[in-house]
Protein backbone atom coordinates (compact mmCIF):
# COMPACT_ATOMS: atom_id res chain seq x y z
CA UNK A 1 0.00 0.00 0.00
CA UNK A 2 2.69 2.55 1.07
CA UNK A 3 4.42 1.93 -2.31
CA UNK A 4 1.13 2.79 -4.25
CA UNK A 5 1.07 5.96 -2.37
CA UNK A 6 4.55 6.82 -3.13
CA UNK A 7 4.07 5.87 -6.87
CA UNK A 8 1.08 8.18 -6.58
CA UNK A 9 2.54 10.72 -5.06
CA UNK A 10 5.52 10.78 -7.50
CA UNK A 11 3.14 10.80 -10.46
CA UNK A 12 1.06 13.60 -9.62
CA UNK A 13 4.89 15.56 -8.82
CA UNK A 14 5.58 14.90 -12.58
CA UNK A 15 2.26 16.01 -13.47
CA UNK A 16 1.82 18.97 -11.35
CA UNK A 17 5.46 20.04 -13.23
CA UNK A 18 4.18 19.59 -16.63
CA UNK A 19 0.82 22.15 -15.56
CA UNK A 20 3.16 24.31 -13.87
CA UNK A 21 5.45 24.81 -17.20
CA UNK A 22 2.23 24.60 -19.22
CA UNK A 23 0.91 27.68 -16.98
CA UNK A 24 3.66 29.67 -17.52
CA UNK A 25 4.02 29.11 -21.41
CA UNK A 26 0.36 30.15 -21.52
CA UNK A 27 -0.04 33.37 -18.92
CA UNK A 28 -3.57 33.98 -20.27
CA UNK A 29 -4.89 30.99 -18.00
CA UNK A 30 -4.33 33.39 -15.46
CA UNK A 31 -6.96 35.50 -16.07
CA UNK A 32 -9.52 32.27 -16.21
CA UNK A 33 -8.39 30.81 -13.33
CA UNK A 34 -9.60 31.79 -10.02
CA UNK A 35 -7.02 33.27 -7.19
CA UNK A 36 -8.42 30.52 -4.94
CA UNK A 37 -8.75 27.47 -7.22
CA UNK A 38 -7.96 24.25 -6.07
CA UNK A 39 -7.50 22.20 -8.97
CA UNK A 40 -7.49 18.20 -9.30
CA UNK A 41 -5.53 16.77 -12.05
CA UNK A 42 -7.20 14.09 -13.77
CA UNK A 43 -5.37 12.24 -16.12
CA UNK A 44 -6.44 10.93 -19.14
CA UNK A 45 -3.68 8.90 -20.02
CA UNK A 46 -3.28 6.95 -16.31
CA UNK A 47 -6.68 5.32 -14.94
CA UNK A 48 -5.04 4.82 -11.68
CA UNK A 49 -3.79 8.16 -11.17
CA UNK A 50 -7.07 9.61 -12.19
CA UNK A 51 -9.00 7.21 -9.56
CA UNK A 52 -6.50 8.20 -7.09
CA UNK A 53 -6.69 11.84 -7.21
CA UNK A 54 -10.49 12.04 -7.62
CA UNK A 55 -10.76 9.58 -4.53
CA UNK A 56 -8.29 11.98 -2.75
CA UNK A 57 -10.53 15.40 -3.90
CA UNK A 58 -13.59 14.07 -2.29
CA UNK A 59 -11.31 13.23 1.15
CA UNK A 60 -10.57 16.18 1.07
CA UNK A 61 -13.27 18.14 0.33
CA UNK A 62 -15.68 16.02 2.67
CA UNK A 63 -12.59 16.99 5.08
CA UNK A 64 -12.92 20.57 4.76
CA UNK A 65 -16.68 20.53 4.94
CA UNK A 66 -16.76 19.24 8.24
CA UNK A 67 -13.61 22.14 9.55
CA UNK A 68 -16.04 24.38 7.81
CA UNK A 69 -18.94 23.34 10.38
CA UNK A 70 -17.04 22.92 13.42
CA UNK A 71 -15.46 26.39 13.33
Amino acid sequence: MKKTIEAMVQKNLQLSAEFSRYLFEHPEIEGILPRDAEIVLLPEFDAKLRAYNRKMAVKWKSAEKRSCMSA
